[in-house]
């Protein structure tokens, strides 16, 4: 009796150090497991915020590439502005971000088309004459000219810096992006995207085409992010000059707007923006890397990472208060401190029963809770395709939505890896996505024989999938990945990749180092377009 009244004492003191552990869990573990959290989410939300001003820029510069192959075809003739009015002025009115295209050559011709309010303004300058002529013309289809003149100007296109830059950058068909200056003709601070090329004739005349982007864009675009109710995003120079703003009631005044624009960051007068760079700035400017600070008391997140414009750099910048990514996660913070009280009562009254009759099951729970946590580091994207049916799709044979590669990665010419082999079947992959969808099976040759992937030795099937998804958000983009489902089917004894595409709202393309191709499935291959088959082809499917 005395024994068991002993065992009955040494209960409470157990209890304690059970809550007490329990509690410095909480503020070591659970707190370091919040920060992971916080952590990752703040990244994943960066990078969401950079696909999508990756999606604002792609239009203009494939709009601009699009326009140096029609001045490569002898298509942009700057003695001919009707001609080049009707090209360009369904560019300006389907992506408004474009202000303005400008046109000169080394000869000192120069073609300007921009808004003027309700009007489009087209001016031809010619440096020999010291002239410009003005045609100012309403927005009818077609427009109508309202009025004209010439007048004297000492203006010469071969001095901008959009020329000029372009002129000196070593890539034909890789824009070049200006640094902010003021625009002359629309008196606002821009950025300017523009290409060259060179005519066949004999001395060769250098031309080059540009789209003007105003700041104010930029900034209206950076000031509809939201994260949250608090959160702000935005987008600066490496020097901490802003390029977009963020999003505040104070600079919904177009002269506000304006006036902030290209000011020092800390300037602002926004705490969580400029506490944001300050603590960005004692970390030596690392990206990719959120970290935490305060403000006034309350915690908040950031990160900075660069985007590149080609040949410059521009910084995207998040910040959100803590309190936010609790809501995001769907926990508000109060939930874990009162779990923990809770578990520590349910703790100290059943901890009797749970040492006495139940720590056999418990030890059994926890070891089987390990193994499923082992077993579920990947769930595999296709779980509906049987053996019986991708062997019905392999008697098919190739065609227009179905495709054979033999491995991932494994040139079996050459008997190693190559990057050649990973680009051959992302290739077929926007083939797809850009036509009807299709099927990619990868371990399967040409012939239709299942050969699998045990060529591409990856260690195990996650490797595979992970190396897979990887490849597709590098060169493709994560964007599409509502549009592909991937996974491994089991056949004859091996494991074949089955990619499954569905046709994506958006063309989709193939980036390699500074190059970005356009597929389209043709019969059972993909076929590359060049820009002005790409413009045609987009045009007949928007029609369609």
């Amino acid at each position: 009796m005395a024994r068991k009244s002993s065992l009955l004492w040494a209960i409470p003191p157990l209890i304690v150090v059970i809550c007490g552990i329990i509690l410095a869990v909480y503020y070591f573990q659970v707190s370091a497991f919040e920060r992971n959290i916080f952590h990752s989410l703040t990244g994943k939300i960066s990078q969401q915020i950079e696909t999508q001003f990756e999606g604002f820029v792609e239009p203009i510069t494939n709009n601009l590439r699009i326009a140096r192959q029609w001045g490569v075809e002898g298509a942009l003739d700057i003695e001919k502005p009707e001609s080049l009015d009707s090209r360009f002025i369904p560019v300006l009115e389907q992506i408004p971000r474009i202000s303005a295209v400008l046109i000169a050559d080394s000869r000192g011709r120069g073609y300007f088309l921009g808004r003027d309010g309700d009007q489009w303004v087209t001016r031809l300058i010619d440096v020999e004459k010291g002239e410009s002529r003005t045609v100012s013309m309403d927005r009818g289809t077609p427009p109508k000219s309202t009025g004209e003149k010439t007048e004297k100007t000492d203006y010469d296109p071969r001095s901008r810096p959009w020329f000029e830059g372009a002129i000196q950058y070593n890539a034909d068909e890789t824009p070049y992006w200006t640094k902010p200056y003021s625009f002359k003709t629309q008196r606002q601070f821009g950025v300017t995207a523009s290409l060259k090329w060179e005519d066949d004739k004999k001395p060769p005349t250098i031309h080059v085409v540009a789209f003007d982007v105003l700041l104010t864009s930029i900034s209206d675009w950076t000031k509809k992010l939201t994260i949250g109710e608090q959160g702000k995003a935005f987008l600066l120079t490496g020097n901490g000059l802003v390029l977009g703003l963020p999003r505040d009631d104070r600079f919904e005044d177009a002269d506000a707007e304006k006036a902030a624009i290209l000011s020092p960051v800390e300037d602002l007068g926004i705490p969580s923006v400029s506490e944001a760079f300050s603590g960005w700035k004692r970390t030596g400017g690392v990206s990719h890397e959120p970290f935490e600070y305060d403000v006034e008391s309350t915690r908040w997140w950031a990160e900075f990472r660069p985007i590149s414009l080609d040949n410059r750099t521009v910084w995207l910048g998040i910040s959100l208060p803590e309190e936010e990514l609790f809501r995001r996660i769907g926990v508000p913070r109060h939930v874990v401190p009162a779990a923990i009280v809770i578990i520590s009562l349910i703790a100290f009254i059943g901890s009797v029963f749970v040492v006495r009759r139940h720590a056999g099951q418990l030890q059994a729970l926890t070891l089987a809770h390990e193994r499923l946590s082992r077993n579920a580091v990947h769930q595999t994207q296709i779980t509906d395709e049987t053996a019986g049916e991708v062997l019905t799709l392999i008697e098919k044979g190739e065609s227009e939505k179905l495709e054979f590669k033999s491995t991932v990665r494994w040139n079996l010419r050459t008997g190693k890896a190559g990057k050649e082999i990973e680009l051959a079947w992302l290739k077929g992959v926007v083939g797809f996505l850009n036509t009807d969808g299709g099927v990619l099976l990868i371990g399967v040759d040409d012939s239709g024989k299942v050969k699998g992937i045990g060529f591409d030795n990856f260690e195990n099937e996650d490797k595979c999938l992970r190396h897979i998804d990887n490849l597709i958000n590098q060169h493709i983009g994560p964007e599409y990945l509502r549009f592909i489902r991937y996974g491994l089917v089991g056949i004859r004894g091996e494991k074949v990749v089955m990619i499954r595409c569905a046709r994506s709202n958006d063309p989709a393309f193939l980036k390699n180092n500074k190059e970005e191709n356009f597929y389209v499935r043709t019969g059972p291959a993909s076929r590359k377009l060049s820009p002005s088959q790409i413009l045609k082809y987009l045009e007949a499917r928007h029609k369609g």
